[in-house]
């Protein structure tokens, strides 16, 4: 509940839908997207006629690239060797781009 009403108060709104594993109502940010509070995922609506293997493998391709946005952000913040963080920096910016293409497939 906690965690709702803080959604609430940063300008997101609740659905009428429910999380499919939770069960609990979701919630759609301001900047579109829509999460589920209690699992802390996104969620993704699935038209009738989408394939949910290609969306299952979408999904999985994103989750991958935000472990590795994480992965080298870590390694960013503990860089002191100037070519080390422009490779990391560069590195970083690829998998930002190749996320927000993967988030773009099948839209």
């Amino acid at each position: 509940m906690k965690k709702m009403g803080e959604l609430l108060r940063q300008g997101a709104r609740m659905l009428s839908d429910a999380c499919p594993e939770c069960g609990t109502p979701l919630f759609q940010l301001k900047n579109g997207d829509t999460i589920c509070p209690m699992c802390n995922k996104p969620v993704k609506f699935v038209k009738g006629d989408a394939d949910p293997q290609a969306e299952a493998h979408k999904k999985r391709l994103e989750e991958s690239l935000r472990k590795k946005i994480d992965e080298i952000q870590t390694r960013l913040d503990e860089a002191d060797d100037p070519v080390l963080i422009g490779e990391l920096t560069d590195t970083l910016m690829k998998l930002m781009d190749a996320l927000d293409r993967a988030k773009k497939l099948g839209a």
